[in-house]
């Protein structure tokens, strides 16, 4: 073989191995800017008591000055119940205990929905504070719900977290929720 078939074969070779490279500097660099931009939504009232993320794809409603958030997932063609985490907070100042507050709560989610059905109920810790989970059910427009209420209080306030799903969604949304909890952070 002479020195200008080798030549170029070698040349054939670097400009093939060079293509490859710019190939994988591409893709890595589309990963990249993928991971950037998928990101979440973080909602925070304006008194910043509390943060709490979002998939991007869902729906984030304020009221009430910022005392109810409703956060929407994507609606589903033919699904009759849109899965939701609904926040409210309430300004309790030192006069009750999270015990009591509790009671009162799903009392009135008792009166409420006649169709309610406790599942479990336990104590846990939000952003190294402690607060309640309880686990219920209801029937809301023939849909049963499965609902996980945390309830913690922080700075005078009692924050409630309402985890939504209708029961055919529920082990589909589970992680997601789950996430979304982590990503709570008290002021």
């Amino acid at each position: 073989m002479n020195k200008s078939v080798k030549c170029a074969i070698m040349y054939y070779i670097l400009w093939r191995l060079t293509m490859k490279i710019k190939l994988l500097l591409i893709l890595f660099i589309t990963l990249f800017a993928i991971n950037i931009f998928a990101g979440s939504l973080t909602y925070s009232p304006d008194d910043k008591s509390y943060s709490i993320s979002f998939p991007i794809s869902w729906l984030i409603f304020e009221q009430d000055n910022g005392n109810t958030m409703l956060a929407l997932a994507p609606e589903k063609k033919g699904d009759p119940f849109r899965e939701t985490v609904l926040v409210t907070k309430e300004y309790v100042g030192n006069n009750t205990n999270i015990e009591f507050y509790l009671f009162n709560a799903l009392k009135n989610i008792k009166n409420k929905y006649p169709s309610f059905v406790k599942e479990g109920e336990k104590n846990i810790i939000i952003d190294n504070i402690y607060a309640k989970e309880i686990k219920y059910s209801v029937e809301e427009n023939g849909v049963r719900v499965n609902a996980k209420l945390i309830i913690v209080f922080t700075r005078g306030n009692a924050l409630k977290f309402f985890f939504l799903s209708d029961q055919k969604d529920s082990k589909n949304f589970k992680n997601i929720f789950d996430e979304i909890q982590k990503s709570i952070k008290l002021r």
